[in-house]
């Protein structure tokens, strides 16, 4: 899988992005299963996430996570529906670069709940040595909605994450 992470000038904005599926094991139940999706996009600073799972009644710990990586290097969101958040970087807290917030509500798919990510693209661009000159090029990552009580969700296997120049 492709996905390609469009330039938006200003505020991180949703309107306008592509709409991408989280897919839930198919071994579990229909009545089980969770469905969620995600967005991406960047700005002039950020790389942004909104990921959501559609369910009425998550557990305190169920998590929507954003994972990248480029050879050796990792970055990982992982924001938990208690409100809690962790960002690392090759495994070394980062918390402090993370900015994250809850979201829930209800529209014609039915009730979620979800969190907006949003990164520094210049921890992305120094971690992955990249510069925007270099764009648009690929990592890898993939997004998922993680609980250890119900069924999860993600991208099919890990995804080309293609990110994108102004132009």
């Amino acid at each position: 899988m492709e996905i390609s992470v469009r330039y938006i000038k200003g505020e991180p904005a949703f309107d306008s992005l592509e709409v991408i599926k989280l897919v839930c094991d198919r071994s579990v139940d229909i009545n089980d299963r969770i469905f969620g999706q995600t967005q991406l996009g960047r700005n002039d600073d950020l790389l942004f996430a909104k990921i959501l799972s559609f369910e009425s009644e998550p557990d305190a710990s169920s998590s929507v996570m954003l994972e990248l990586s480029s050879g050796e290097n990792t970055v990982c969101s992982k924001i938990f529906f208690d409100g809690r958040s962790e960002l690392s970087v090759n495994g070394i807290s980062a918390n402090d670069k993370l900015s994250a917030y809850i979201i829930s509500g209800e529209d014609l798919q039915g009730e979620y709940w979800g969190a907006v990510i949003m990164l520094p693209l210049s921890l992305i661009f120094e971690h992955f040595s990249l510069s925007e000159q270099q764009l648009p090029c690929a990592v890898y990552g993939n997004i998922h909605r993680c609980s250890s009580f119900t069924s999860s969700a993600s991208l099919n296997g890990s995804a080309k994450i293609i990110l994108n120049s102004k132009k």
